[in-house]
């Protein structure tokens, strides 16, 4: 129907820090999602992988800034050790 599924984004520089790789991700999320026909404001969940809560803060800021105010979809977070 009319539902957009992405999966498996990922950072184009993997050595970058949380900030630029969470920018990046999302960047491509929008294109993405522009190339459907749709955009972040209809997102209806997300689900985020960070290899260390100690980089929550960051990626979080990133998120809040990009998310429009009042339209933050389902979230969920998980933490991958590598």
């Amino acid at each position: 129907g009319d539902t957009v599924y992405l999966a498996g984004q990922v950072a184009a520089a993997a050595g970058a820090d949380i900030t630029v790789q969470t920018q990046q991700v999302l960047e491509k999320i929008d294109s993405l999602l522009a190339e459907a026909g749709s955009d972040r404001s209809k997102i209806l969940s997300a689900q985020i992988w960070i290899a260390s809560m100690g980089q929550f803060a960051q990626m979080n800021a990133v998120w809040d800034a990009w998310i429009p105010e009042g339209q933050a979809p389902a979230r969920a977070l998980q933490v991958v050790l590598v």
